[in-house]
């Protein structure tokens, strides 16, 4: 499946099931800049101009807080990248959260951006979230 057809699928579980999609990923496992790029121009040359990757990142502990300084660092890297695109009101950013975001009902602001949740197999999500599994093998 490419990624235009992913980013067509999670425009369709959003607008149809008032739900945010979200890519489960296997523990330790990362996504570089590139693959945020491509699914955010997805998302773009279907007529979404703003796309936020909210990256669930759990908080408490020593070793977490250690794990969120480094991802930290990592996240500002992407955001670089994805920043180096945006123009003519096209918008990719990545955050990362304690909670992916609950979408927006009715009375959505038309410049409200397109969330996207990024979490691990281990997560434990609420039930807004639509969980689209990536496998190792598959991946």
């Amino acid at each position: 499946m490419s990624l235009s057809q992913i980013a067509q699928w999670m425009i369709q579980v959003r607008q149809q099931d008032q739900r945010t999609p979200a890519l489960i990923l296997p523990e330790r496992f990362g996504m570089r800049a590139a693959f945020y790029e491509s699914l955010g121009n997805a998302f773009v040359d279907a007529g979404i101009r703003q796309v936020r990757f909210d990256v669930l990142r759990p908080i408490g502990g020593l070793w977490q807080a250690t794990s969120n300084r480094l991802f930290a660092f990592q996240a500002s890297r992407i955001n670089r990248v994805l920043s180096r695109g945006n123009h003519e009101g096209r918008h990719l950013h990545l955050a990362w959260t304690a909670a992916i975001a609950r979408p927006l009902t009715d009375g959505t602001p038309r410049d409200a951006a397109f969330v996207v949740g990024i979490a691990d197999t281990s997560a434990a999500l609420p039930s807004w979230i639509t969980p689209i599994g990536i496998s190792e093998s598959a991946a």
